[in-house]
This record gives structure tokens, C-alpha cells and sequence, in this order.
């Protein structure tokens, strides 16, 4: 690799942005996809900074220093901490998300099925190192800052929900068996999946992909026996 390529390789996200904009000889206002990666570069010197330093000490400004904007940019693009950690999380979701629909094709055709295949990926992407750097940021910072539990979970675990929402209301509507009340069950099935995982945490139980799996089957197990409760 030549001397040029590694110093522009070794650039800040946003600086290889700007530079592709003087190299293509455009000037003016940058273009939506040079906003984009801009925005985008924000975002993952946000979550680096947050996961590595805590959210109540890391510092706006000190996000711009290190994603190579103005404070000015910064704080155009995310007006406070809080709109910028949003921005974080929905970012880190997208993430999951698309990481889970890879496995999409594994989604069997029963509730059941798809219940397990969900419940399996949810405590699976829980003991991803990422998760538990959310999770010790969240359990560091939600005492001073209690809108850091709020966003995430209207951005995170309300993602979950909705899906499992979705899953309980096509079963209904598919199995002609009417659903009382789909939000409040897809909470209760979450609730259960979190708490054992939260128990397994608490007691530093390093659990393994075939724990996880069993884990997951037998709440489904139990979720499914009471579906005339729904």
C-alpha cells in the first residue's frame, strides 16, 4: 500500500468526504449523498464515543473533533446529546435488523415457527458485544439522564414489539382465532424472553448458542399454551 493511500485511508470519515467532493471539482452546497455520509460519520464517531466513554461523559464537542466537523455542523445536523444518542440507536437497530433478515428464510409458516426463529435471534443478538456495551452505557447513565431508557426503548425494544405485534395479528387473521389484545401479549412474550436473559447477566452466566436456543423454545412453549388469553 503506497504512503498516499494509508494517509487517505487513515482520514476521518468526514474528511473522505469532503475530499471526494474537491476531487470531483464540484463546489457549492454538498450533495444528499455527501450529507448522507456525513450524517453517517457523525453517527458512528457518536456511538464509538458513547460505548467507550459513557454517555454523560462524553462531550459534543469532542464528537466533532474526532468526526472532523465544526461544532456549528454538529449541532445543525443533532441540536442536543440526547437527539444525536437517538440517532445512535436508530442507527445500531437498522444494523440488527438487517443482520436478522439474513436469516429471514428460515422463518418457518407457523406462529410457533416464526416465534422461535424471533425469540432465538433476540437472545442471540443480546450477548452481542455491541448489546452489552448498550446495556452497561444504559445501566451507567439512565440514573442522571433517564431519557436515555426512554429513547431506547422507543426506538429499540418498540422495534421488537411491533415485530412480534405483526406476528401475533397475520397468525390471528391466518388461523381464523381472533387476538383480544396483541400488543399487551407480544409485550408479555418479550418480557419473558428479557428476564431471563437479564437473570443470566445478573448472575455472569456465560450461556451458550444451545442454552439460548432451549431458552427460547421453552418460552414459546409456554407463550403458545395460553393463546386462547390473548
Amino acid at each position: 500500500m503506497t504512503r498516499k493511500r494509508k494517509r487517505r485511508r487513515d482520514r476521518p470519515p468526514v474528511e473522505r468526504a469532503k475530499h471526494r467532493v474537491l476531487a470531483s471539482g464540484r463546489r457549492g452546497r454538498p450533495t444528499p449523498d455527501d450529507v448522507q455520509a456525513i450524517n453517517a460519520a457523525i453517527i458512528e464517531t457518536a456511538r464509538k464515543k458513547f460505548l467507550s466513554d459513557g454517555y454523560d461523559t462524553t462531550a459534543m464537542e469532542a464528537i466533532a473533533k474526532r468526526a472532523g466537523v465544526s461544532k456549528k455542523t454538529l449541532y445543525d445536523r443533532f441540536p442536543s446529546k440526547s437527539e444525536l444518542f437517538a440517532a445512535v440507536v436508530k442507527a445500531q437497530v437498522a444494523a440488527w435488523s438487517a443482520r436478522a433478515r439474513r436469516d429471514d428464510d428460515a422463518l418457518g409458516s407457523t406462529l410457533r415457527e416464526r416465534l422461535e426463529h424471533h425469540a432465538v435471534r433476540f437472545l442471540e443478538a443480546g450477548v452481542e458485544p455491541e448489546a452489552r456495551a448498550f446495556e452497561r452505557m444504559l445501566l451507567g447513565g439512565a440514573r442522571h439522564f433517564p431519557e436515555l431508557g426512554r429513547i431506547y426503548y422507543e426506538t429499540a425494544i418498540q422495534f421488537a414489539l411491533d415485530l412480534i405485534v405483526q406476528e401475533i395479528a397475520s397468525a390471528a387473521e391466518r388461523d381464523c382465532l381472533p387476538v383480544r389484545d396483541a400488543h399487551e401479549a407480544a409485550r408479555i412474550f418479550m418480557e419473558s424472553l428479557a428476564g431471563w436473559a437479564s437473570v443470566q447477566s445478573l448472575l455472569g452466566n456465560e450461556t451458550s448458542p444451545a442454552q439460548r436456543r432451549r431458552a427460547a423454545r421453552y418460552r414459546v412453549a409456554v407463550f403458545m399454551e395460553g393463546r386462547a388469553a390473548w
